[in-house]
């Protein structure tokens, strides 16, 4: 596998202090100023502070709040998978009384699967979830070379 650049720390520190000197040259805040010289004004301040009592008027009006959805999304995710056990064989899954979503581990291999694998029932048929997967063909820490500050410079010249 060809080498993969990377930024390591010294080049992270390198680049900080580039973009540190690039930003010696904007414009400080003035004391009392906001963004511009059109300040906030009290018109302003009087529609965002009535906001929050909109947002109890939405939320009693039958409207979900962040919670009620936060509890539906975590309840959603709960039920998905559930565990039901572990069987010896792929055959010995069972064929009846299974719901959607039920999920066994299988201890032995056979030509439908490895074993420890898990099998989730998906409505028609055991769905075999996967096994171990060499990943000695991915990226190695061998494959990463640190990139050079000279390099960094290029790029950051736009060369």
């Amino acid at each position: 596998m060809s080498s993969i650049k990377y930024t390591d720390d010294n080049g992270l520190l390198y680049l900080i202090q580039k973009i540190k000197t690039l930003l010696g040259n904007k414009v400080d805040k003035e004391t009392g100023k906001g963004l511009s010289t059109n300040d906030y004004t009290n018109a302003d301040k009087t529609i965002v502070t009535g906001i929050d009592g909109r947002v109890t008027t939405l939320e009693n009006a039958g409207y979900q709040t962040a919670g009620d959805v936060q509890t539906l999304i975590n309840s959603s995710l709960a039920s998905v998978m559930t565990y039901k056990g572990t069987v010896a064989n792929y055959s010995d899954l069972p064929s009846s009384n299974v719901a959607v979503g039920d999920t066994y581990n299988i201890t032995n291999a056979s030509q439908y699967n490895n074993a420890g694998d898990n099998a989730t029932w998906n409505g028609t048929s055991w769905d075999v979830l996967g096994s171990n997967i060499d990943l000695s063909s991915y990226l190695q820490d061998s494959d990463l070379v640190a990139i050079t500050n000279a390099e960094i410079d290029t790029m950051w010249n736009g060369n």
